[in-house]
């Protein structure tokens, strides 16, 4: 985001640890190049840039990951901590044998306050040892796992989000190398609460400094596996791309008498040569003025960047922007999106399925977009969640469309379907609710919030009741049926979710 800044960066390290900057290079411009992460509450004797560094290429600490090998795309996630060092020093300690530390989540009781009562750490440093002695709630528990993570060498973010009943929750992702280093991914199921489980959160992406959806995280998980000649390869096409569109539609003009003088110095110093073996001359036949500068090149660079990296964002986001900016053909945009579906969907899922409703979302024509929407729902067969996601797409589509009908249907297929998947399920049966709503259809409604609710699971005993399917479904029901003056049914609901 700021080159310059980055530069002054490498050179504080270089100039302190020249050594260790060539030694650890993705390393360094990790540090270079990332802002340090935000936290609501400040932090006592935190580490300065230099000190951070330092702790990783310590021979002395041990690491669970080759941070000599962790690429740079990934290692931000260790370079945006500031925790101190002593902190450090204690994490090290007494987790240096565990076999997951962002299950360090739980080590934290939780602490919300009581009335008057504000939470414990609020009156003493904020420190990940205070935090361990007094609790918090589940942001200083992510903060907490995070810390211990990026201590033993294992990247992390802290992701946030709102739960069902309008309060904030936030969990720990942290990177998980497999299989000798050929999978990667990142864990965010270990380290936080069960309730919230398949919540959408964001997170912060270190290297942009702003807050991003944290299914933008598992493509980063590529560099892991993907040589980083790939990678740059990826990042050349993307570019090349947009020189290419900039010109697009143009006669190119160029002045071909600069290489015709090179042609005749070579021939001149070379061909021309007396003593020794001399070299054929240039061939000048070939210098022309290229004709014009077409569509064809810009798509075929971008699916040169595919290839090299499938999960490269910023060729999927060119994608998207030039079909937002009507540069790239409907039956084009339908050929990138098989191409990520085939590539990227099997190993970045979540990606894949955020990507594709973008780029759906940008064709015109109706039925194009409803036959790619069912497309996309096959490719995730095993993902009943991301089916749910494309469901309340096609649903809103339809609902614009004023295909009323259609879009109910949609929408409680999407229900039925994810009907354990909180966020996702109370999206659906919201959305199916108003339409039943506007058609006065309260019978109707009752009876979809009944069949939701008799199918959802009942959770085991659980801190966060509130955010939950069977809790949220069943509060609506209660709701609904009281209205309708069925007190006796609401009073069996209401016995049922406690």
């Amino acid at each position: 985001k700021n080159p310059e800044q980055a530069m002054r960066n490498l050179f504080e390290l270089f100039s302190a640890e020249a050594e260790a900057v060539a030694t650890w290079p993705d390393l360094a411009v990790a540090f270079a190049a990332s802002y340090p992460m935000q936290h609501y509450r400040r932090r006592p004797e935190e580490a300065s840039m230099l000190d951070s560094f330092r702790w990783y290429v310590n021979p002395d600490n041990s690491f669970r990951y080759d941070l000599k090998k962790m690429p740079y795309e990934l290692s931000r996630f260790l370079a945006d901590t500031r925790l101190g060092i002593k902190e450090r020093q204690w994490a090290a300690g007494k987790y240096n044998r565990s076999k997951n530390p962002a299950r360090s989540f739980f080590d934290l009781k939780y602490d919300p306050g009581h009335g008057d009562r504000p939470k414990k750490i609020k009156k003493i440093p904020y420190t990940i040892l205070n935090l361990r002695k007094v609790g918090g709630v589940c942001i200083d528990q992510a903060y907490y796992a995070a810390e211990v993570c990026k201590t033993l060498g294992v990247p992390a973010a802290i992701v946030t989000g709102r739960g069902a009943s309008g309060t904030r929750i936030a969990w720990v992702a942290r990177l998980k190398i497999e299989h000798d280093e050929r999978e990667a991914v990142w864990d965010d199921q270990t380290g936080r609460y069960k309730s919230h489980l398949h919540y959408r959160g964001k997170f912060n992406e270190p290297a942009a400094g702003r807050k991003i959806l944290d299914c933008e995280l598992s493509p980063l998980c590529s560099s892991v596996v993907i040589p980083l000649i790939r990678r740059e390869q990826a990042d050349a096409a993307v570019v090349a791309a947009r020189l290419v569109e900039k010109v697009r539609d143009q006669v190119a003009q160029a002045d071909t008498s600069v290489l015709e003088k090179l042609a005749g110095l070579y021939n001149n110093r070379f061909a021309g040569k007396t003593n020794g073996p001399k070299k054929p001359a240039a061939d000048t036949k070939w210098i022309q003025t290229a004709g014009n500068i077409d569509l064809a090149l810009v798509e075929n660079l971008i699916a040169a960047a595919a290839r090299f990296n499938p999960a490269h964002t910023p060729a999927w986001e060119f994608v998207i922007e030039l079909r937002n900016a009507n540069r790239l053909p409907e039956k084009d945009a339908g050929r990138f999106i098989d191409i990520l579906l085939k590539h990227t969907a099997k190993r970045y899922p979540e990606y894949a399925c955020h990507t594709v409703i973008r780029i759906i979302q940008t064709i015109k024509n109706d039925a194009g977009r409803e036959k790619l929407y069912k497309s996309a729902i096959g490719s995730f067969s095993r993902r009943p969640d991301l089916q749910g996601r494309l469901l309340i797409a096609l649903g809103e589509d339809h609902s614009e469309q004023e295909k009323k009908k259609s879009s109910l249907k949609v929408y409680e297929q999407a229900a039925l379907r994810c009907v354990n998947y909180t966020e996702i399920v109370l999206d659906a049966s919201a959305r199916a609710e108003k339409l039943l709503m506007d058609a006065k259809r309260r019978d109707r409604t009752i009876k979809m919030y009944r069949k939701l609710f008799n199918r959802v699971k009942k959770p085991k005993k659980t801190l966060f009741r509130r955010d939950t399917a069977h809790y949220q479904l069943g509060k609506r029901l209660v709701q609904l049926l009281a209205d309708a003056g069925k007190d006796k049914e609401a009073s069996r609901v209401r016995s049922k979710m406690h």
